[in-house]
């Protein structure tokens, strides 16, 4: 009986102690309901860029890269007051090493991703973290904001002929 109640104590002064030692401190949260959000331009939703077609000698190593294209993504009656940017989000379609689009067809091209570039040509790593979620614009006076940006090929070693198809979402950030 004797051990019991000393084991008891001796497990409560432990527990004591630890509890003694823990630090305590606050998550805090911080956000903003806004009046309005843009509205997505008809000719950007669900857009299809096609990228120039490209002979495999193009690609013929890994890191060479051709076939940029430009594209856009427009948005209507954007509140005046916020900064907006766009993000391109992390999905099944993405290298999470690379953050290049991959080629979601099984017969098409070997070794060829797709690249995103923003407006300066510099290489988006689509991570979800990316550069580009910082709050680069507003929109103009009358509500609209358009964002550029170019994909191209990027060769993952020697490119092999074939289709080369691949999507990813996005998502619009304000400020």
């Amino acid at each position: 009986m004797k051990k019991i109640i000393v084991a008891m104590a001796a497990a409560s002064a432990m527990l004591g102690v630890s509890a003694a030692q823990a630090e305590s401190s606050h998550v805090f949260f911080k956000g903003q309901v806004t009046d309005s959000t843009c509205e997505i331009n008809a000719e950007s939703k669900d857009q299809t860029v096609q990228l120039p077609t490209v002979i495999a000698s193009a690609l013929a190593a890994d890191g060479q890269t051709a076939g940029t294209r430009e594209f856009t993504i427009g948005m209507s009656k954007c509140p005046g007051n916020q900064k907006l940017a766009i993000r391109f989000e992390p999905g099944a379609t993405v290298d999470t090493k690379t953050g290049w689009l991959k080629n979601s067809l099984n017969d098409g091209a070997k070794n060829v991703a797709i690249e995103l570039l923003n407006e300066n040509a510099l290489p988006i790593r689509v991570t979800g973290h990316q550069a580009e979620d910082q709050y680069a614009a507003k929109a103009d006076e009358n509500g609209n904001y358009t964002q550029r940006y170019f994909a191209r090929y990027h060769a993952t070693g020697k490119a092999e002929a074939g289709a080369v198809e691949s999507s990813v979402a996005y998502s619009v950030i304000y400020q």
